[in-house]
């Protein structure tokens, strides 16, 4: 199935499944598909195809950026701590603005 397969991509190896696990989850995805048909028009499929293939493939990195960002904010509060404390003057960085 598609949608698991995106979901153990983004969410790591607990998530991967044998090829008789995914034999058995292919043939549950086909009996339910033929009770049922197309619940939802192929434009609505498609568009939530797109937005779980880009929340997969864009949701890790967004969690590392915030990862660095707040590991960023918190050395420069310790170099700023440390500064502080030591008595030294603060050096403003020439980038254009303060941290």
């Amino acid at each position: 199935m598609f949608a698991h397969a995106l979901l153990a991509r983004g969410l790591g190896p607990e998530f991967l499944i044998s090829e008789d696990e995914a034999l058995d989850l292919a043939k549950a995805y086909v009996g339910w598909r033929q009770h049922y048909g197309g619940v939802l028009d192929p434009k609505t499929e498609a568009l939530i195809n797109l937005i779980l293939v880009a929340a997969v493939i864009e949701g890790p990195r967004m969690m590392r950026v915030t990862g660095r960002r707040k590991a960023q904010k918190a050395q420069a509060a310790r170099e700023k701590a440390a500064s502080a404390a030591s008595g030294a003057p603060r050096v403003v960085p020439m980038s254009g603005g303060f941290p």
